[in-house]
């Protein structure tokens, strides 16, 4: 098994950051109500404050050096666990092992070698656990992958090639919780036999079974929703504490809206109006396919009466919009307005469609010069 090394430039990193908190504490308590003026700030010569403000360009520099290199180590090893299944769950449980170690451990020194040996066959058990059960490494790995494209995305200049990578991240993701959420999805966890009192051996009963993979399933569920940024990979490299991911970013493949809504879709509105069609489709299908995995079928009738419809309403809008086939979409709308009077967002959907047309810019004809109202005398034509 591979030891995870991590550099002594994250350990300095908690120092900074540690120390920063403990000054911004300092300040809002400085700053309470009824708190006694701070006292005026002493004179002092340009050449001290030259001095200070060079050493507060050399701390930026030194933070941003810091934040780059860690960065860089992050992104290969997260890019190197995310090669398989078995790396993946490896990485994961060295994470949690570097987490927990970060608190002081008391253990008499006679107990080390004991607690170490013990602790090389818990990790060999944990392994075994998930790769026994289906979808779990499965899930990792998923995390660390876009995990990977999260700390990328900045510094993408294609952003094109950016958008498209992020699809198809969403299809894999997706596919992940279709095969192992999904209610005819193949059970999730194994139920092993119970040994009754006299010694024999039976199944669970069905009701029972169905619980445990009920809460297996929702589980996967829970951690392909997690944002990677609170996962265990990015808590075990503080990697909030230096990274910001780009703007409008979703924090998980399967955080649809903020997916599609929040970053997709505007690049397609300002650079491939063609593919809207195309791109809305795919978007309502992954909704569509969340929510038959997450919800009973009574409660995914419920949304196919109302959010299907509004993720219908929103893209026929878009594209009356910035589409091609206004005709079209004008037709859906109105269509989606008369079919669904009981809608709850009925009467709004008719405001924003009123509200679209009031901005509407009509490009106006440019204007001609004049005709000539008489015929020209044979004197002007000389």
């Amino acid at each position: 098994m591979w030891r995870m090394i991590f550099p002594r430039s994250i350990l300095l990193l908690a120092v900074m950051s540690s120390s920063f908190a403990f000054v911004a504490a300092e300040d809002a308590s400085d700053s309470k109500p009824g708190a006694p003026p701070a006292p005026p700030v002493p004179s002092m010569s340009e050449a001290d404050k030259a001095r200070i403000l060079d050493k507060v360009q050399q701390m930026q520099k030194d933070f941003e050096r810091l934040r780059r290199e860690v960065t860089a180590s992050a992104l290969n090893r997260f890019e190197g666990a995310s090669a398989s299944e078995n790396a993946a769950v490896e990485f994961f449980l060295n994470c949690q092992k570097l987490i927990k170690d970060r608190t002081p451990d008391v253990s008499p020194p006679e107990q080390d070698a004991k607690n170490a040996k013990a602790a090389q066959a818990k990790v060999k058990q944990e392994i075994d656990d998930y790769q026994a059960a289906p979808g779990r490494a499965t899930v990792l790995k998923t995390q660390l992958e876009y995990l990977v494209l999260t700390i990328q995305a900045p510094g993408l200049k294609d952003r094109g090639a950016l958008v498209s990578k992020l699809r198809d991240m969403v299809g894999r993701a997706m596919n992940v919780v279709k095969t192992y959420t999904a209610p005819n999805a193949d059970p999730v966890i194994k139920i092993a036999p119970v040994t009754t009192t006299k010694g024999r051996q039976r199944t669970p009963p069905a009701q029972n079974r169905s619980r445990v993979e009920d809460r297996a399933r929702q589980e996967i569920d829970k951690t392909m929703k997690q944002g990677v940024m609170g996962t265990v990979f990015a808590e075990a490299y503080n990697l909030s504490n230096y990274f910001t991911p780009a703007d409008n970013w979703s924090d998980s493949p399967v955080n649809l809206s903020a997916v599609y809504e929040g970053f997709v879709l505007p690049w397609y509105r300002e650079n491939k109006r063609g593919d809207l069609n195309q791109v809305w489709d795919e978007y309502i299908g992954h909704s569509a396919a969340l929510h038959r995995c997450e919800q009973s079928d009574f409660a995914f009738g419920t949304w196919g009466i109302t959010g299907y419809k509004t993720l219908q309403w929103k893209k026929w809008l878009d594209l009356l919009q910035y589409g091609m086939n206004r005709t079209m979409a004008l037709d859906e709308l109105s269509k989606l307005v008369k079919e669904n009077p009981s809608h709850p967002d009925v009467e709004s959907w008719i405001t924003d469609l009123g509200t679209l047309a009031a901005s509407i810019q009509v490009p106006q004809v440019p204007a001609t010069a004049d005709a000539p109202t008489e015929a020209p005398t044979a004197d002007a034509a000389k």
